[in-house]
């Protein structure tokens, strides 16, 4: 699962991946964050992201047991790590450049 932001907003790509979860973008973190806050999608704090848990939810594909499965478990492993916001709202992720 990826967060791929641009200047235009943040796009969940690869939802059915939960075994790798990044953000990645060309912009600077003070862009990243931005971008990020202005879609409801999370935050940057330092050299991390933290993505909104509702922001991942809200692109859920319609009925997908599974996928809901999935997200759980993935919450569970990050919870289980430590890369949990301290209300439990947003998931830590690493933030990777990519050229656009």
């Amino acid at each position: 699962m990826r967060i791929s932001v641009t200047e235009s907003g943040a796009d969940l790509l690869d939802p059915a991946d939960f075994t790798r979860f990044h953000v990645e973008s060309a912009l600077p973190a003070a862009q990243i964050d931005a971008a990020l806050q202005a879609a409801g999608a999370g935050r940057v704090d330092n050299d991390h992201a933290f993505v909104s848990v509702a922001f991942l939810r809200s692109h859920a594909p319609a009925g997908d047991e599974q996928w809901s499965d999935g997200l759980q478990k993935m919450i569970a492993y990050a919870q289980s790590k430590g890369w949990v916001s301290a209300d439990g709202e947003h998931l830590q992720a690493h933030v990777a450049a990519h050229a656009d």
